[in-house]
């Protein structure tokens, strides 16, 4: 999938609460703010609505290559964020929604 593509899917299933979260080792709470119940659905909405197509990445998953996964860099009232996930079984799978901790952060 595409910049769009992606970008529409997650904020569907951000609307429609049809995602989930990859399980974390204890840094929930620093790296996907959305599954600590830190963020809502509604305000993470509003941050991937603020992703350009320059923000946008896919690469291969780190540890099995598949699913593809799709990374966005958006700015939200200007704080940069990393958000990290995948799709898989119709379904969006976040795998980190924290806001970056530097330029070209990773998690």
């Amino acid at each position: 999938m595409g910049f769009k593509d992606d970008k529409g899917k997650i904020l569907e299933d951000l609307g429609t609460l049809n995602f989930d979260h990859q399980g974390r080792s204890g840094r929930t709470e620093e790296e996907n703010l959305l599954a600590a119940g830190l963020l809502t659905p509604e305000e993470a909405i509003e941050i991937v609505k603020c992703t350009l197509g320059t923000q946008h990445e896919n690469q291969a998953h780190h540890q099995v290559g598949y699913p593809p996964i799709w990374i966005l860099k958006p700015t939200f009232q200007g704080e940069t964020w990393y958000v990290k996930g995948y799709f898989l079984a119709e379904q969006t799978w976040f795998i980190s929604f924290h806001p970056s901790k530097s330029k070209g952060a990773t998690s």
